[in-house]
């Protein structure tokens, strides 16, 4: 674990004594600038005042001087009367030298006699001064030749300033040099203070931050003790997870929102015969398809074409169930779940089995349903007969049109059954043609609409115009939409409201059907599309039926490689959808 209270300690020390440091020769630097400012006016405002008070006595002297060789100039009696002139001037304050240069930068008078004289033609601060800038600097001097005699260890500020008496021209250059010791000896004094200040300031900001930081070195190590055992909880709940899913003998797998393997068993690799290199946490569900499709799974076609198919499918929120039948002759229940947080939960269960004892059933059914559809065909022509008969009884005749009547049902289930048998024994010969939607629709709709005035039902369709052709068999299609079109109508009180919606879902074909009918139980909804379940609430509208109107909606779709499912609230209505994957023919 990151040791907080360590590093604080360490870290925010040598912080602190930086930043105590920084501050100090920062103030220090503030403060010698503005004590070279205020030297400097000083020494600005006192060269000013010696050019007014004594320029206009000694200027002749001074323009003179400069043709006089240093000894002479030294013995000069104004030179002596100038250093007198300048002395009293100074007397009372920090001035202790001061200098006269003419603009060639020759020494024309100084209070320390042997300078007289002295080019300083190439100093900076005096080339700075006869460009017409005040230059001053500090520097230090351990012995110093002063108006009274030789001082030590002193702090003086150097000024350069112009001469120009009134608002004439430049000419000459003075030096003053004033004593700084007394004002920066004061000042380190207070250096010192503010310093000290600082560092309690610091000090005290140190030990509450560090109080602040143990006590949340403390919450951060409690965290992270709680964090390694719900890890290790974690860890036991994953691990317990995948000795579950290894013990189910459906194959289970998860993929997160962004369409990612999560989890998974061993068991659902082997049903989609895919390779182990896949079964690792992070395998995008379409390299899974990709894989499939490559190898032909999912018949002929552009294998990413069947991939993006594929994918459209998958990022729906709606629940789907369909089946699978693999090269192998392994049949496949697929059911795939959406998660509240997103993605989805997909279970694969071989009902190879099941499927082939279906087909023994299938098969039986479809042998007893042929036989009886001759001698029905045979009853109903002879029922016709017999209620076209003059001189029949009412009463026999109302026999004989009840029995006609059962008989037209009894032959619509031979019917029924032997459409079912027919697909799921893939007997089916599949046409698929160029149809539109719409128009399909309006087919349905005009072969029912003597039932929808008996009901008086409001009908709306939408969409119709928006959606593109699809290749599909208009026979099977038009099945799909009969029956659940029907559906709606007959579980709809008279007067209700049906609505068909069609539209375009990603890469599929959407059509829908909602009424304000009885709607279904919950507990029904699993079980809607199997072979001759009728849910318990319809019995009070429609007593008659066979439960296999719904199932062979699934059939003929899973044939059409779409799907169909239902929302509903009982008492509310129902909405029966279906898509169907767009495709070119040719």
């Amino acid at each position: 674990m990151f040791k907080l209270l360590r590093y604080f300690s360490i870290t925010s020390l040598i912080i602190t004594a930086a930043a105590a440091a920084a501050l100090g020769m920062f103030y220090r630097q503030q403060a010698l600038e503005d004590l070279v400012e205020l030297g400097e006016s000083k020494n600005n405002a006192l060269a000013q005042a010696f050019a007014n008070a004594l320029w206009h006595h000694f200027a002749p002297f001074l323009r003179s001087a400069s043709s006089l060789r240093p000894e002479a100039l030294r013995a000069h009696p104004e030179t002596a009367r100038l250093d007198q002139e300048i002395r009293d001037q100074s007397r009372g304050l920090a001035v202790v030298k001061v200098k006269i240069y003419n603009l060639a930068g020759r020494t024309l008078f100084s209070t320390e006699a042997k300078q007289i004289g002295e080019d300083r033609s190439t100093n900076p601060a005096f080339l700075a001064a006869r460009s017409g800038k005040v230059t001053s600097y500090i520097t230090h001097r351990d012995t110093f030749n002063a108006f009274e005699g030789v001082i030590e260890n002193r702090d003086l500020l150097a000024s350069y300033i112009p001469i120009r008496p009134g608002s004439g021209p430049l000419e000459g250059v003075f030096e003053l040099y004033y004593d700084m010791t007394p004002l920066l000896e004061r000042m380190k004094r207070t250096q010192r203070t503010v310093l000290l200040g600082i560092v309690v300031i610091l000090g005290l900001l140190y030990v509450a931050l560090f109080f602040l930081v143990r006590h949340a070195d403390r919450i951060l190590r409690r965290q992270n003790a709680e964090r390694e055992r719900a890890e290790e909880a974690l860890a036991q709940q994953s691990a317990l997870l995948q000795a579950t899913l290894e013990n189910i003998t459906q194959g289970i797998s998860a993929f997160d929102k962004d369409l990612r393997l999560i989890a998974w068993n061993q068991r659902y690799f082997e049903l989609r015969d895919l390779p182990p290199a896949l079964a690792r946490r992070g395998t995008p569900f379409a390299d899974l398809i990709r894989y499939n499709a490559a190898r032909g799974e999912y018949g002929p076609g552009d294998p990413e074409e069947q991939v993006a198919q594929r994918l459209a499918l998958a990022r729906s929120s709606e629940p789907m169930s369909f089946e699978r039948t693999r090269p192998n002759g392994t049949v496949i229940e697929v059911r795939r779940n959406p998660m509240p947080v997103g993605g989805f939960v997909t279970t694969l269960t071989d009902i190879t089995e099941r499927k082939q004892a279906d087909q023994m059933k299938s098969d039986f059914v479809s042998f007893v349903t042929h036989q009886l559809r001759t001698p029905l065909s045979g009853i109903k022509w002879m029922l016709e007969l017999a209620v076209q008969e003059e001189g029949l009884p009412p009463e026999a005749r109302s026999y004989v049109t009840d029995a006609q009547a059962a008989g037209g049902r009894l032959i619509r289930l031979v019917n029924d059954l032997l459409d079912i048998s027919r697909h799921e024994r893939g007997k089916l010969t599949i046409v698929p043609q160029e149809i539109h939607l719409g128009e399909l629709t309006q087919c349905v709709l005009d072969e029912l609409a003597p039932l929808i005035a008996e009901k008086g039902h409001r009908l709306a369709v939408t969409g119709a115009e928006e959606v593109p052709p699809v290749w599909v068999d208009p026979q099977l299609l038009q099945q799909v939409i009969l029956n659940l079109t029907s559906n709606a109508i007959k579980y709809t009180p008279p007067g209700g409201e049906i609505a068909i919606r069609m539209g375009r879902e990603n890469a599929a074909l959407c059509w829908a059907v909602q009424d304000s009918g009885i709607g279904i139980p919950k507990a029904a909804h699993d079980r809607l599309f199997e072979k001759f379940y009728r849910a318990d609430n319809v019995y009070a509208i429609e007593t008659e039926g066979t439960g296999l109107g719904l199932y062979l909606v699934r059939l003929i779709l899973n044939q059409l490689e779409g799907r169909v499912w239902c929302e509903s609230v009982e008492g509310k209505g129902a909405t029966f959808t279906f898509t169907l994957p767009l495709r070119k023919g040719g």
